[in-house]
């Protein structure tokens, strides 16, 4: 699951790069993540931006999470950007995602996360599921 998310984060990100989008310098939560939230929120939770929201906030999976209304701006803020990565994605079959560093990085901050979410809610995410399922 853990490389799931790196991917989820990672597709969009290499992709307003290339597009050559930029971040407002005054938000706190990049565009790539406010993307992976609500492709999160579709694979993971049926399209339920709220639930989404929460989970990520619990995990810490980033270092800020914005209020629900905020969120649902910036997300509409995006759609035009959302178009135009998609017109870059249709061409495409494969994509290579160069992750380790990332994966380093992150492993064990979402591995005791996840253990303290498991603490307090039991195993009814996703990504705590996996982990004690197999």
């Amino acid at each position: 699951m853990l490389d799931k998310i790196i991917a989820t984060f990672c597709i969009p990100d290499d992709l307003l790069h290339i597009l050559h989008h930029r971040n407002d310098p005054q938000a706190k939560i990049t565009d790539s993540e406010i993307l992976t939230i609500a492709i999160l929120a579709c694979q993971e939770f049926g399209g339920n931006m709220r639930k989404a929201l929460q989970w990520v906030k619990a995990l810490q999976l980033f270092s800020f999470v914005p209020s629900e209304s905020r969120f649902n701006r910036r997300l509409h803020r995006l759609v035009p950007l959302i178009h135009a990565m998609w017109q870059h994605l249709e061409p495409c079959t494969a994509y290579a995602l160069d992750t380790f560093r990332c994966l380093c990085a992150r492993i064990f901050a979402l591995t005791v996360a996840e253990l303290r979410l498991t603490r307090r809610f039991g195993a009814t995410s996703p990504l705590t599921a996996a982990i004690f399922t197999g």
